[in-house]
């Protein structure tokens, strides 16, 4: 496991040279400059989050995404780096771990400033569609708020 991150280094550069672009690095971020909401994500639903992002932003909302490309070994230093300076924080995920919520959340958390509001939401779960709304409505919920609160289940159809 130590070894990943040399070795996906050399398979970007691989696939650079094959296919003439790179591989997404492990943590990629989109709007978050001066973000003052961001929500980070993996897979597809860092598609969407996208999409909802310049929706947000075409309203006036100063929202940004993180997308988390590799699990494990979890990108610790570099999801810390991107969340640096943020101050309300929210984590999707697709699965549940019961009592933990997702497992990026699980793994996300630990690499969040102390200071920040980090709130958990677990959409989509059993393969339910997660449109640019249900992520909209996900950065209302996490502007609005005044304390994190327990992981949520939102139910998307």
């Amino acid at each position: 496991m130590r070894r990943v991150p040399a070795v996906y280094e050399e398979c970007r550069q691989e696939f650079l040279g094959i296919f003439g672009r790179r591989l997404p690095d492990a943590v990629v971020s989109y709007r978050t400059e001066d973000a003052d909401a961001v929500l980070v994500s993996m897979g597809t639903t860092a598609s969407t989050v996208r999409r909802a992002v310049d929706a947000a932003r075409a309203r006036g909302l100063k929202v940004g995404g993180v997308r988390v490309s590799r699990l494990r070994p979890f990108p610790a230093p570099e999801l810390r780096a991107a969340l640096a300076g943020k101050k309300r924080i929210g984590v999707l995920d697709r699965d549940i771990s019961l009592g933990l919520g997702g497992v990026l959340w699980s793994e996300a958390h630990a690499s969040v400033p102390s200071y920040a509001l980090v709130q958990s939401y677990m959409l989509g779960l059993g393969g339910g569609d997660i449109r640019p709304e249900h992520i909209l409505a996900r950065f209302e919920d996490l502007l609005a708020r005044d304390h994190s609160g327990q992981p949520e289940i939102v139910e998307v159809a």
